[in-house]
């Protein structure tokens, strides 16, 4: 599953084959094995992966999908520049106008009212369904986050 999520963000809606850029936006990134239902709870149900933008770890359970991990890594890229430089907001902060989950904007992948969890939501609807995400989130996000990608990659939509 980690190797589906990272090898779709690479894909035709996300990185588009450029390492250096995946690189470079990204930073290191550790994938840590965690015990099923050992991250806690949220919502209804047990969280099957987490991400520290500071430490660049994700952990995941035996349960985590696909989504999970580009979820994750969205939060991994949400909060990259400001884990070399604390002065530099994460981008979720940066735009937090446009990622507010009061806004009502994430259609489906909302997990709670905050500008993190809507960029990460939001970075996963446009890595897995790219021009068909306007179905899941309104076209603002759309654009702001293929806008921060070709910020690293030169490749503009």
């Amino acid at each position: 599953e980690i190797l589906n999520g990272l090898d779709t963000i690479m894909g035709k809606n996300g990185f588009k084959g450029d390492m250096k850029a995946f690189v470079a936006a990204f930073g290191d990134v550790t994938f840590v094995s965690v015990a099923s239902k050992s991250l806690g709870t949220k919502g209804a149900g047990f969280v099957v992966a987490d991400a520290d933008y500071a430490t660049g770890i994700i952990r995941v359970t035996p349960n985590a999908g696909t989504n999970n991990i580009i979820h994750e890594m969205g939060h991994i890229f949400d909060g990259h520049l400001k884990r070399y430089n604390s002065e530099t907001p994460k981008f979720s902060n940066a735009y937090k106008d446009l990622f507010n989950g009061d806004s009502g904007a994430t259609k489906d992948y909302g997990q709670g009212n905050t500008p993190t969890e809507d960029f990460a939501d939001s970075f996963l609807a446009v890595i897995a369904y790219g021009n068909q995400a306007k179905n899941k989130i309104d076209q603002p996000r759309i654009d702001n986050i293929n806008m921060l990608i070709s910020l690293y990659t030169n490749a503009y939509p």
